[in-house]
């Protein structure tokens, strides 16, 4: 939920202090610039998860809440790629991000199938 109240404010920056308000430029901006496009793409896949992070939400969906609310790696990929695209000169931090968000991915790749593996193959007692 912070994570959306964070992207919310961004978004809200950009569409009151950078573009005051002006639906059209806004329109014609987000083809026209890919890093804006990914991180509006962020924002929109962000709404859902918001919306459904509460507990009547978790009861109604079940296990499809778990499903919906994986969108959340897409989204921080998409949120560092956004942040790299942004920047004007190439430095460091963008990087770290991008370096960040890949190896919690790749770590929750390894770590599912070593669940799995575990799983199939059980050890003997």
């Amino acid at each position: 939920m912070l994570a959306f109240w964070y992207v919310l404010m961004h978004f809200l920056t950009y569409m009151v202090l950078d573009q005051y308000l002006n639906f059209t430029a806004i329109l014609v901006d987000i083809p026209r610039r890919p890093f804006i496009t990914i991180g509006m793409a962020a924002f929109v896949t962000l709404i859902p998860l918001a919306l459904t992070s509460n507990n009547w939400s978790i009861r109604r969906l079940g296990p499809r809440w778990v499903k919906l609310h994986k969108l959340v790696y897409i989204i921080a990929a998409a949120g560092a790629l956004h942040f790299a695209m942004s920047v004007k000169v190439v430095r460091l931090e963008p990087w770290i991000y991008i370096a960040l968000v890949t190896l919690f991915l790749a770590w929750r790749a390894v770590r599912r199938n070593w669940r799995n593996h575990n799983r199939a193959y059980p050890r003997p007692t």
